[in-house]
């Protein structure tokens, strides 16, 4: 594989993951503001 698709899937992992993070922290968020 060359070092640039390596490099783009790493890159890709890392956003979803902040992305995923992200989403979880807001739904976290929403139910505290439920109770």
């Amino acid at each position: 594989m060359p070092p640039e698709q390596d490099k783009a899937i790493k890159l890709w992992h890392s956003a979803s993951w902040e992305y995923e993070r992200t989403m979880l922290i807001r739904f976290m968020q929403v139910l505290k503001n439920a109770t």
